[in-house]
């Protein structure tokens, strides 16, 4: 499917606040404020999400504990199912993984309910899901694209294709480790460039720089006002305010 053609079904079946477009990082982040770390030293951190009581879930190793607002981190029960990039949930469609042979597919009540099939598609490394549970994206060990795929009312999968074309630099792998979206529907990629932002049109917004020089292994948006962005490189986990807001302050359509 041509990539024109895929915009306009992407945007026809989106939220009307995807409409929004040529966002610049001045309009992303919070002039002045730059990274901090937010916790660490710890274990690598495999995933991380924010919750509406402003706590962070994270996932580390075999462990697993919680960010709070204050900014301590608690060893603890897990608050959420063992997580990593390479699966994304709904609250209704069901499950996204991708599975020990790099292939995707969906699940619904534990039963496998279809297969992903794309052309082009070699060596995916992480999965997202819109807030809207309407478009699944997906990041590549080595590409200049991120993909987008519609989500169909039945969970299975519906037309997809390239869709975010990736910042790139000659001889380096463009290796997407992970990825949030805000509740503005802005899509944040961690690659070896640094973060790139792009607006809901696919395009890309700017490159926030890497908090540091160890690979990203995860990212979020959280906080105690739902606006900063958490990600973990190395042993530790960074943050920084932005403009917009965690995901889930928008408010579910019933």
């Amino acid at each position: 499917m041509p990539r024109a053609s895929l915009s306009a079904l992407l945007i026809a079946f989106a939220s009307p606040l995807l409409f929004a477009q040529d966002i610049p990082l001045s309009k992303i982040l919070v002039e002045k404020e730059g990274w901090r770390v937010a916790t660490g030293p710890m274990d690598p951190v495999t995933y991380l999400q924010g919750g509406p009581d402003g706590g962070i879930a994270i996932n580390r190793g075999g462990a697993h504990g919680t960010l709070t607002a204050k900014g301590d981190y608690l060893p603890g029960p897990l608050i959420l199912m063992v997580r990593t990039a390479r699966v994304a949930s709904t609250t209704m469609k069901g499950s996204y993984v991708i599975d020990d042979e790099g292939k995707i597919a969906s699940f619904k009540d534990g039963k496998r309910t279809d297969a992903l099939k794309l052309t082009g598609l070699k060596a995916p490394t992480c999965l997202f899901v819109w807030p809207d549970e309407g478009h699944l994206v997906i990041g590549e060990a080595d590409g200049a694209y991120l993909w987008a795929v519609r989500i169909e009312k039945d969970g299975k999968f519906g037309p997809g294709d390239r869709y975010y074309s990736l910042r790139t630099r000659p001889n380096e792998k463009m290796h997407v480790t992970a990825m949030t979206m805000d509740a503005g529907y802005l899509l944040y990629a961690c690659t070896p460039l640094g973060i790139q932002v792009f607006d809901p049109t696919g395009r890309l917004s700017g490159v926030i720089p890497n908090p540091a020089k160890e690979p990203m292994t995860a990212i979020t948006i959280g906080g105690a006002k739902a606006d900063e962005l958490f990600v973990a490189a190395g042993d530790k986990i960074y943050a920084r305010r932005i403009q917009g807001k965690a995901s889930y302050t928008l408010k579910k359509e019933k």
